[in-house]
């Protein structure tokens, strides 16, 4: 080995046992600090859980009867319904914008 490289290697290895030495005497805090993010994660996760399972199903159901209104009201449209209730255009329309707001959240 060069003499370089001998002493990069003692310098090497004495910044490694000063950084250990250090980890050595903050232990405990590090030890304590890892535990506490981890028991955080835990939590985090256990509360994501339970927002999911609350929200998501909703929200599922919500897009579904959002599809089914669009498709619905489409159809209803091509098949004349308007002419069978006897409404006219503009009173379709009035019909049409209760589903409007739904249509933006879904």
């Amino acid at each position: 080995m060069s003499p370089i490289a001998v002493s990069e290697e003692k310098e090497g290895r004495s910044m490694q046992a000063d950084y250990f030495s250090k980890d050595q005497d903050d232990g405990a805090i590090t030890s304590d600090v890892s535990r506490e993010a981890h028991e955080l994660h835990i939590s985090m996760q256990k509360l994501l859980w339970k927002l999911d399972t609350r929200i998501l199903p909703l929200f599922v159901l919500l897009v579904l009867c959002s599809f089914l209104d669009r498709t619905n009201v489409g159809n209803a449209k091509l098949y004349h319904l308007e002419n069978d209730l006897g409404m006219t255009n503009a009173q379709f329309n009035q019909g049409l914008t209760a589903f409007y707001p739904l249509y933006i959240a879904g």
